[in-house]
């Protein structure tokens, strides 16, 4: 881009010191990760995550609120042409499609595996002067094994006085819903098909001669997971709270707060 005239912001940016003015529509962003309380090389990268961690949260309520936009209109048409054909010879299961529903909660996993990336490969690398990629599965298909291999094996505790509990952290998020996430991030990264996500369905009984209605529909889910409601709200909590706790570790309070105080010495 060409700035006849005018400074270069890009430029700019990286000969003095920055100030990032926060969005007003962020309020939980920057609660969580505040470029500035950051040393100015680590500033781009936290920015990245904070930006990552909103968009993860705005992700669940656009999901939700496609789930509440899908009860308010309702099932009337999809019904209206199954009814018609009663009663059946067979059993059968019916999906209602739900595209927009299916295209936030997609891109809800992306985001959030994102997030997981760019939290390794900037303020982790920053602080700890090794190179992490991303959170990218070992050799052996490990979600997070790089990551926790080059932790245990190639950072000390003078780097990272907090290397053992980090451990721990990434162990504990693992289990609980890193693990399960990654599968379906990766089978819609790789295979563009959610191969364990069933739409609105309902269970068609064969010889049954009365209607079906909206009542008979039951709402999305997870194969081995549960209803997607529950998810998406449990998944926003957990983003929320692998963030803080993750920050702490890498960034205690303490460095956070002498970053912020240096900054308003240099205004």
């Amino acid at each position: 881009m060409v700035h006849a005239g005018k400074p270069d912001p890009f430029i700019l940016r990286q000969l003095g010191v920055r100030i990032v003015y926060g969005d007003n529509f962020q309020p939980l962003g920057w609660s969580i990760l505040n470029p500035n309380e950051y040393e100015p090389i680590a500033q781009f990268g936290i920015q990245a995550c904070q930006e990552r961690l909103v968009g993860g949260v705005r992700y669940v309520a656009n999901t939700l609120a496609q789930i509440e936009t899908r009860h308010r209109v309702g099932f009337a048409n999809e019904l209206s042409m199954l009814n018609k054909d009663l009663p059946l010879p067979l059993n059968a299961v019916v999906e209602l499609q739900c595209a927009d529903v299916l295209a936030s909660f997609e891109a809800l996993l992306l985001v959030s595996k994102s997030l997981l990336d760019v939290l390794c490969r900037y303020p982790l690398t920053t602080r700890t002067g090794c190179r992490f990629d991303g959170f990218h599965k070992d050799k052996n298909g490990n979600v997070g094994g790089r990551v926790l291999n080059t932790l245990q094996n190639n950072v000390t505790l003078a780097m990272l006085p907090t290397r053992d509990s980090l451990v721990d952290l990434i162990n504990a998020h693992k289990a609980r819903w890193i693990d399960a996430l990654v599968l379906m991030r990766d089978n819609v990264a790789h295979t563009g098909h959610l191969e364990n996500f069933i739409g609105f369905w309902t269970f068609l009984e064969a010889g049954r001669k009365q209607p079906y209605t909206d009542a008979d529909v039951h709402d999305p889910e997870l194969k081995n997971i549960g209803g997607l409601i529950p998810y998406c709200q449990s998944l926003g909590n957990y983003l929320q709270e692998f963030t803080m706790n993750f920050r702490d570790l890498v960034y205690p309070p303490a460095m956070r707060e002498s970053q912020l105080n240096q900054l308003a010495r240099d205004k």
